[in-house]
C-alpha cells in the first residue's frame, strides 16, 4: 500500500483562534498554494475529510472522491473559534499538562481522535492493501496517521509539522511502514 497525505492549504483565520472541526475557509489565495503539488493520476481510492477546506482541494484537482468523517480534525468543543488566550486558563492548562487524555468541554481528548484513526487506518489496510491511495486531510490527523504507523509515543506528536498544501508518502511493504517523502 501507498498512502499519500496531503494537508489543506492555508485558511483565512488567524493562528490566534483555537479551531478544529469549525467549517473555516481557505485563505482567498488557496489556489496560488496548490502550485508545489503533484498528484499521481493513478490513485485506486480518494478520501477527504468533510470540511470544505479540505474538499474543496479535492475539487480543484477534479478527484473522485469519499467523505470520511474520521477524517476531520480533533474537536476542540467549546474552544473552538476563540482565541487561544481567551479561553479560561482553568480550562486550558490541564490541556496543555496533558492533551492526550483532558477534553476540551464537549470536545474530544487525542484517544478519541486516535481510536477513530486507527479504525480508518485499519479498514484502508485491509481494503487497499496493495494500492495507491489519496487522502486530504489535517495537520492532527497526520500526526495520529504516523504516531500508529511509527509508533512513537503520543507525547512527541507535535514535533511533527505537517506543512499547508504539502504531500507526504508512505509505503507498507512486507508488512513495514517506509515514510519516503514528506512535505513536497
Amino acid at each position: 500500500m501507498e498512502l499519500h497525505l496531503i494537508r489543506h492549504t492555508k485558511v483565512a483565520v488567524s493562528d490566534a483562534f483555537c479551531f478544529g472541526q469549525s467549517d473555516v475557509e481557505l485563505r482567498p489565495e488557496w489556489p496560488d498554494d496548490l502550485s508545489s503539488i503533484q498528484l499521481e493520476k493513478d490513485y485506486s481510492a480518494v478520501y477527504s475529510s468533510p470540511l470544505k477546506r479540505c474538499t474543496q482541494l479535492a475539487d480543484h484537482f477534479q478527484l473522485d472522491y469519499t467523505v470520511e468523517n474520521r477524517l476531520i480534525e480533533m474537536s476542540f468543543g467549546d474552544w473552538e473559534l476563540q482565541q487561544w488566550d481567551a479561553i479560561p486558563t482553568e480550562q486550558i492548562q490541564p490541556w496543555y499538562t496533558d492533551f492526550i487524555h483532558v477534553t476540551p468541554p464537549n470536545g474530544e481528548n487525542l484517544l478519541v481522535m486516535q481510536r477513530r484513526i486507527r479504525d480508518f487506518l485499519t479498514e484502508i489496510e485491509q481494503k487497499h492493501s496493495g494500492d495507491k491511495v489519496l487522502i486530504i486531510t489535517h495537520s492532527g490527523v497526520i500526526r495520529v496517521f504516523l504516531q500508529l504507523i511509527m509508533e512513537f509515543p503520543m507525547e512527541n506528536m507535535f514535533r511533527i509539522q505537517p506543512q499547508h498544501g504539502k504531500k507526504m508518502i508512505l509505503i507498507r511493504e512486507h508488512g513495514l511502514w517506509k515514510w519516503t517523502g514528506m512535505n513536497w
